[in-house]
């Protein structure tokens, strides 16, 4: 089964007030860094004293950088549905279908990739 997610445009996209606050700062997980005047996909390294460890995706670790995760000038969340974060939040409320006839209420409680 294939998903198909429509991308904002870049005026359009809307950041939630303090997303970091929701957001599972995992080794690996995908966020956007703005960097030489534009944004940039990256990967979160280590996470520590709210600050991210970020690889840029396709440099190498010489371009490596520790970014305070509530600078929103610099850090923001990935397009929803492009790396798979918005949608494996710990203790985020979902809908699930059980045996295809009834929907629950649930919430993540782990995440493995």
């Amino acid at each position: 089964e294939v998903a198909v997610v429509e991308v904002p445009k870049e005026e359009d996209r809307v950041i939630p007030p303090r997303w970091w606050e929701n957001f599972w700062f995992r080794e690996g997980a995908s966020v956007e860094a703005y960097a030489d005047n534009d944004w940039w996909a990256a990967n979160v390294r280590r996470y520590e004293n709210f600050q991210v460890h970020l690889r840029y995706q396709g440099a190498g670790d010489e371009d490596d950088e520790w970014v305070d995760i509530d600078d929103v000038a610099r850090l923001r969340p990935p397009v929803d549905g492009s790396s798979g974060n918005q949608h494996c939040q710990v203790g985020q409320q979902l809908k699930v279908l059980f045996d295809e006839e009834r929907w629950y209420t649930g919430a993540i409680i782990q995440y493995d990739r």
